[in-house]
């Protein structure tokens, strides 16, 4: 066996040092560079995201819009109710009508 002189084994592993410094270099520009691809997609998604968002508050303002027109028609249809006749009476007053009509002598308007 060969003896290794310090020197020499200084060297070798000063070498190796090197080579694997090389390569945790390599691997960190890789990283770097996938983290630099993922960045660009999340600055993507959130430009995308930016646009749902205003989206997303037109369509609030729209329904609270529909919202305050349906509770108005609300509104409107329970006061029809309230104010409507009957359909009896409507047709009992058609008739009180026309015998008045006809007794006075009246054309009907229809």
């Amino acid at each position: 066996m060969a003896k290794i002189t310090i020197d020499k084994l200084a060297e070798l592993v000063v070498n190796e040092f090197r080579e694997l410094r090389g390569e945790i270099n390599k691997r960190f520009e890789q990283v770097e560079s996938r983290l630099d691809k993922i960045e660009s997609r999340l600055d993507k998604i959130e430009s995308r995201l930016d646009k749902i968002e205003g989206r997303l508050s037109g369509l609030e303002m729209k329904v609270g819009y529909l919202e305050a027109s349906l509770d108005e028609l609300r509104r409107d249809v329970r006061d029809m109710k309230n104010n409507s006749i009957d359909p009896r009476e409507f047709e009992d007053l058609t008739h009180r009508v026309k015998y008045l009509e006809e007794k006075l002598g009246i054309e009907s308007g229809k």
